[in-house]
Parts: C-alpha cells; sequence; structure tokens
C-alpha cells in the first residue's frame, strides 16, 4: 500500500480521527501490517486513543492473528468461487447429459423401429440371390444342353448325308425343329426369369442403399 504524507498510511488517519470500526477492520485488512507501521510522528495507528471500545479492540489485536484471518478469509472466498464454478460446471453436465439420453432414446426407438424392415429387405434380398444363383445354374445347365445337342446334331447330319434318302431326311429334319424349337423356348424361358429376379435384385439395392 502506498504511504501519503509524514508517513501516514490510510489507517493512522481513521485511527487519529476516531472513525468507527467498521471502517478500521476494512483498513486493517486491506494492509494489515500499517498496525506496526510508525508514522513521521513517531506513532504506530494503536497510539492513537479511541473514543470506542470496539475500535481500540480492532487496533489491538495483534498483526498476526489480523494476517491469519485476511488470509483464511481469502483463502475461504477461492474456495467458495471455485465451488461455485464447479456447481456451474456439474450443471452444464448434467444439463448435456439429459439431452444425451434423450437423443438416445430417439435413436434407440428409431432402430426399434427399421431393425424390423432391415430384417425383412436382408431376407429378401437372401432370396433373391438364392434365386439368381438357380437361374444362372439352370441357364449353364440349358447351354451344356444346346452344346451336347449340337454336337449329337453335326454327327446326326452326317449320318443323313450318307446313309438316308430324301424323305428321311425331310422327316429327320422336321423332328430336330420341333426338338429345336421346344429347346429354344425352355432356353428363353430361363433367361426371362433370370432377367427378372436380377430386376429385383437391382430394386432392392436402390431401396437399401437409399438411391
Amino acid at each position: 500500500m502506498k504511504v501519503g504524507e509524514h508517513s501516514n498510511y490510510p489507517l493512522h488517519i481513521a485511527a487519529r480521527q476516531c472513525l468507527s470500526h467498521v471502517v478500521l477492520i476494512s483498513l486493517v485488512k486491506h494492509f494489515p501490517e500499517a498496525l506496526d507501521e510508525v508514522n513521521d510522528d513517531r506513532f504506530t495507528p494503536r497510539k492513537y486513543h479511541q473514543r470506542s471500545e470496539r475500535s481500540r479492540s480492532v487496533l489491538m489485536r495483534p498483526t498476526a492473528c489480523w494476517i491469519e484471518t485476511v488470509e483464511r478469509e481469502e483463502y475461504e472466498s477461492k474456495r467458495m468461487e471455485e465451488i461455485e464454478d464447479l456447481k456451474v460446471r456439474i450443471g452444464k453436465l448434467r444439463e448435456n447429459l439429459a439431452k444425451s439420453k434423450v437423443e438416445e432414446n430417439k435413436v434407440v426407438a428409431k432402430v426399434a423401429e427399421i431393425e424390423p424392415i432391415l430384417i425383412s429387405q436382408a431376407n429378401i434380398f437372401a432370396s433373391s440371390a438364392i434365386n439368381e444363383r438357380e437361374a444362372l445354374l439352370q441357364k449353364k445347365s440349358m447351354c451344356d444342353i444346346f452344346k451336347s445337342m449340337h454336337g449329337r446334331t453335326i454327327v446326326l447330319e452326317r449320318s443323313i448325308d450318307s446313309n438316308l434318302d430324301q424323305a428321311e431326311i425331310s422327316k429327320v429334319m422336321t423332328s430336330k425343329r420341333e426338338f429345336f424349337d421346344s429347346a429354344k423356348g425352355e432356353y428363353e424361358k430361363v433367361v426371362s426369369i433370370c432377367n427378372e429376379v436380377r430386376d429385383e435384385i437391382d430394386l432392392l439395392k436402390q431401396v437399401l442403399t437409399g438411391c
């Protein structure tokens, strides 16, 4: 604290003027060491006569006790500030926790809502994939049959060219065309089924991806 004229601290002036004990306490707490400071008149604040017993008690209390009081009050004040700050932070954390609970409940409800749909779509997708594999196997089987038929046809044509007369050739060719027409119809059915399965799978993928 800055010393005034004639080496007087504010506490010297207040004590000399016999101000109230409330003023003295405030000045002492602000700078307890002023109780022991000597001014140009060789007076400490304690040397001045006090009309009030309470004021005199304030000045006569040991400086060390005042320092201890000030330090304790500063410590308690700091602790109270920390406690209040902690209460504010705890309040914010609780508020955020409550909001998180609300959001969590929304997510749980949404999952419960869409889970059966996802399971159903997954089952449909799995079933479609199985159907596609079966259709591809059928198509491959038909292709193998056609290859085998083509090989037999070549052998048959060679046999016809070498052994049969024109009437027999015509009869065999008619039978061959009927067989091919029937096989072609079955093959076209298989191809149509494969295309339908692929269309269903593409549509299901669009639904699942949201595209």
